[in-house]
């Protein structure tokens, strides 16, 4: 340690006491049950932002009331939400709300974290192959080109 009191370090940080969170393979199966179903949750409320997003096209930005399809599809209340949603996706990006990049953000982070769980190809690998170069009859190995001298 130095005298210096600007690069003296120090820890009076509480110690988090990790034993009981993995003590057995219950309580971390009721934990991890507890964050799916909360990724769940914040996927399907991100899934909802997205979907306003994608129907902005449907409207104009000067809408006041959602279409009549959307009303009978999906409620009133849901049909005002999505309209606000598509409504401020007519804004330029820069005065675009926050909500509505991190909602993708957030689906494509969801989506991507799952397809590394399932598994939905067979594992790749990513490996490089050298072989010696062939010298057969048919492959005589490297090519070889003639070279001559050119008097002027």
């Amino acid at each position: 340690m130095s005298d210096d009191p600007k690069t003296e370090v120090v820890d009076n940080a509480p110690r988090l006491d990790l034993t009981k969170a993995y003590a057995s393979d219950s309580a971390r199966a009721l934990r991890m049950e507890r964050m799916l179903a909360i990724e769940d949750e914040i996927l399907e409320h991100s899934l909802g932002i997205v979907r306003g997003m994608l129907s902005a096209a449907e409207i104009r930005p000067t809408d006041e009331n959602p279409p009549e399809e959307w009303v009978q599809r999906l409620g009133k209340e849901a049909a005002e939400a999505q309209l606000a949603v598509a409504r401020e996706c007519w804004l330029p990006a820069s005065k675009m709300p926050g909500f509505v990049v991190h909602s993708t953000h957030l689906v494509v982070g969801i989506a991507k974290a799952r397809g590394q769980k399932i598994h939905l190809r067979a594992g790749e690998l990513n490996v490089k192959i050298s072989l010696p170069a062939p010298t057969t009859a048919e492959h005589p190995g490297e090519v070889v080109y003639e070279t001559r001298e050119i008097e002027e």
